[in-house]
């Protein structure tokens, strides 16, 4: 008996040695997508622009076991005046002893963008990131920030999203709280949120709920980003409001010029990571 409690004990040290071991890699990963996104410089409108603000704090950090890639990365979000205009992930997936990182950002701005990196143009989109669509049937912006936050996370109850994968529409799951809310102040017509959806624990589509001044004053408009390749669709009380399919108007990966990038194999590195 004091043999085989010696043994489990043994086991259940390597099981905590192991599982600090991971820990202590993805830490110090987390660290170096923040350092790789502070290296951008994001420019707003015609040029040279405004220069864009990076929230240094990720928006999500998130993990992947499965899929056999050992999926994880930083969501990041660049803003101007508070509003967001960039969304974007630093990731990286696992092959043997290596991993190769990705870069995707979104545009969420109305805006033309350019992005640069070591003096190097990376991203520079033409067109507006997202289309603003007025939600239907929905109560005018309250009068406090406080009160709309709680209109943003009711309305963003009524939608749903899914993408299609071997020919299976796969359901996504919506956090319930914006990952980033905007001037939340008295400002009714400068007031957003911006929400998310996961495959697994894997960032897959953006929703950017705001309030957007109209001749009848200010009302409820969102928009959709993709964080997939695949196609995807929302739907607003079950009817749909917006999709995504691969296309050369809008290839899988995005490109250059595209409201949504995605290059894989930008760096390949060890996969253990040293201080």
């Amino acid at each position: 008996m004091f043999a085989f409690l010696t043994a489990a004990a043994a086991l259940l040290g390597q099981t905590d040695q192991t599982a600090e071991a991971y820990r202590v890699q993805r830490e110090r990963w987390q660290k170096y997508y923040g350092e790789i996104a502070a290296q951008y410089e994001i420019r707003w409108g015609q040029a040279p622009g405004d220069e864009l603000h990076l929230n240094t704090r990720p928006l999500l950090s998130y993990f992947n076991p499965v899929g056999g890639g050992q999926t994880h990365g930083s969501l990041f979000v660049w803003t101007r005046q508070g509003r967001p205009e960039i969304a974007g992930a630093i990731w990286s997936k696992q092959s043997g002893d290596q991993r190769r990182v990705i870069h995707s950002f979104h545009s969420l701005s109305l805006e033309p963008l350019q992005a640069t990196r070591s003096g190097t143009v990376f991203w520079s989109p033409t067109q507006p990131g997202i289309e603003q669509v007025l939600i239907p049937s929905v109560s005018p912006p309250a009068g406090t920030g406080a009160q709309r936050l709680l209109q943003m996370r009711s309305i963003a109850k009524d939608f749903s999203a899914t993408t299609t994968r071997d020919k299976a529409e796969r359901q996504l799951r919506l956090l319930p709280q914006p990952i980033y809310h905007y001037d939340p102040s008295d400002r009714i017509e400068h007031d957003g949120g911006l929400f998310l959806w996961l495959e697994d624990w894997d960032p897959e589509l953006l929703m950017l709920i705001e309030t957007t001044a109209t001749s009848d004053g200010p009302k409820w408009h969102v928009g959709f980003a993709r964080f997939t390749n695949l196609p995807v669709t929302a739907r607003y009380k079950d009817t749909r409001i917006w999709s995504f399919q691969p296309s050369d108007v809008e290839p899988s990966q995005g490109g250059l010029l595209h409201r949504y990038i995605s290059v894989h194999g930008v760096e390949v590195l060890p996969a253990h990571r040293d201080e």
